[in-house]
């Protein structure tokens, strides 16, 4: 999965998923296949909502919508997923 961004020039970026982290969202959990470097939880207008190093999980608290988590493992490889809280 790519990802498209705009850089400052306006020309599209393509940045690739290179982590492995599976993302999960249980009860209101986010809960990751394992530790990760750094996390943050962005609703769709990118305000952040949540942010964490060197963790496992978390406990989110958000309302119902739509969020983007982006993440970098512990080797350094990124990932960026969209998730759904009902």
């Amino acid at each position: 999965i790519f990802f498209v961004l705009l850089n400052t020039k306006f020309s599209p970026l393509l940045l690739p998923n290179t982590s492995g982290v599976e993302i999960n969202v249980i009860n209101n959990t986010i809960q990751l296949s394992e530790t990760v470097a750094t996390i943050s939880v962005y609703n769709t207008t990118g305000q952040l909502f949540a942010s964490n190093k060197n963790v496992a999980s978390i406990d989110s608290k958000l309302c119902k919508g739509i969020y983007m988590v982006t993440l970098t493992d512990l080797n350094g490889k990124s990932k960026i997923q969209k998730i759904a809280i009902n």
